[in-house]
């Protein structure tokens, strides 16, 4: 729950602006572990959760900027998190590992599967459903959240790395020499589908708009628009393995590997290009909030933060543009949001424990004077929000 103090806001007359900019260099972040960090969840900028290696998992509420270590009751490792809302997710990981938060991921409680496969992948299909994919060929599901499990029939005994379920009944698994399985009943059943390549494919994602992109050994990118019937082979620049991916929005990908790689396609998965990264670390999982906030995370404790520009739906983002000046600022800055029609927007100022600093609603293209004299120096981000989600952010510091 957001706690919010609201400052006065003076209007003034509009002046000149100074647009934000956001920029996609990747900064390294310490997450105050040096053990590998397998996977990371973002529900927002302010829930954010990384897991790994002898059950570490962290949590972030300051947009990826600081991160604190949730106790859990368990040294296995944590493989993959998935969530169906912001308070119910699940995890799993080495020998059998099962565990459910009702709570957004502050407390956890683990549920035994009957099973000592070490599951790489989870899906979350609905609040009491899950599918998860691991060694030997295991596909594992519950319809209870975790009450009772079921082994299910997956045709192959090859390490399966990912699942990735688009909606509740059709789901995808990848894994060794180049496996590739679809299942249309919701992962009771599942079926091959040719790939035409016997190399490891490590992760899969699809967009909201159906396109899926798998990632794989050597950087292999393998690309669908049919509905995951058919794939084809995309050229990358590096030949380092890739062990994850994501959608970000308009048709901007991202995905990670080996060595520190990281790659960018900005056309939907048809060509990508080499981002630069400050690590040589192997990265294992990347991911991005709505407001463009993205999150590396590695071996050895590597972690990785960036701010991009989301391009999402005209209804949603059209011309939105804030200036915010000065920056730093002392005691007095203006804010100006760029849009006529601010009906249910609101500006926001948060420190970086997440706490609602600031709320300006529905500011409309007029100057808002603010007086920050009683905040404390340091660094605060500011946002744009509608009712269901943040929209953009940026950060200001305070002299």
């Amino acid at each position: 729950m957001k706690t919010s103090t609201k400052i006065s806001a003076t209007l003034l007359l509009a002046g000149t602006l100074l647009s934000v900019s956001l920029t996609a260099q990747w900064n390294p972040i310490n997450p105050g572990t040096l053990e590998n960090i397998q996977t990371v969840y973002i529900d927002n900028d302010f829930n954010m959760l990384a897991g790994g290696k002898n059950g570490i998992l962290l949590h972030s509420s300051s947009s990826g900027l600081n991160w604190n270590n949730i106790s859990v009751s368990t040294e296995l490792n944590i493989n993959d998190i998935g969530f169906y809302d912001s308070n119910t997710g699940y995890l799993m990981g080495e020998d059998g590992l099962f565990m459910k938060t009702t709570n957004g991921g502050s407390n956890w409680t683990q549920y035994p599967t009957g099973n000592l496969a070490e599951f790489e992948g989870i899906s979350v299909l609905n609040q009491t459903t899950v599918v998860g994919c691991g060694d030997f060929g295991t596909i594992l599901k519950t319809s209870d959240a975790g009450t009772t499990f079921n082994v299910v029939p997956s045709g192959t005994s090859v390490l399966l790395h990912k699942v990735f379920f688009t909606d509740e009944n059709t789901g995808y698994c990848v894994g060794e020499l180049g496996t590739l399985l679809k299942s249309i009943d919701g992962g009771d059943s599942w079926s091959a589908v040719v790939t035409n390549t016997s190399n490891e494919l490590n992760t899969i994602y699809f967009s909201p708009s159906g396109t899926g992109i798998i990632g794989g050994a050597n950087g292999m990118i393998l690309k669908s628009v049919s509905g995951g019937e058919s794939w084809s082979a995309k050229n990358t620049p590096l030949n380092d393995d890739l062990f994850g991916l994501t959608f970000v929005s308009g048709q901007t990908w991202y995905a990670v590997g080996n060595d520190g790689a990281l790659i960018r396609s900005d056309d939907n998965g048809e060509s990508w290009i080499a981002e630069a990264t400050p690590t040589v670390s192997r990265l294992m999982d990347i991911g991005f909030s709505d407001s463009g906030t993205g999150i590396v995370v590695g071996r050895d404790g590597a972690m990785l933060r960036t701010v991009v520009a989301i391009t999402g739906t005209e209804e949603t983002f059209k011309d939105i543009e804030v200036a915010f000046y000065p920056n730093p600022v002392k005691d007095l800055c203006a804010v100006n949001l760029n849009r006529d029609d601010s009906d249910g927007l609101s500006f926001h100022i948060y420190d970086l424990l997440g706490n609602d600093l600031v709320q300006v609603d529905n500011p409309g293209n007029k100057t808002i004077k603010l007086d920050l004299s009683n905040l404390d120096s340091g660094l605060y981000f500011y946002t744009v929000e509608n009712k269901d989600r943040i929209l953009l952010t940026s950060k200001f510091v305070k002299d």
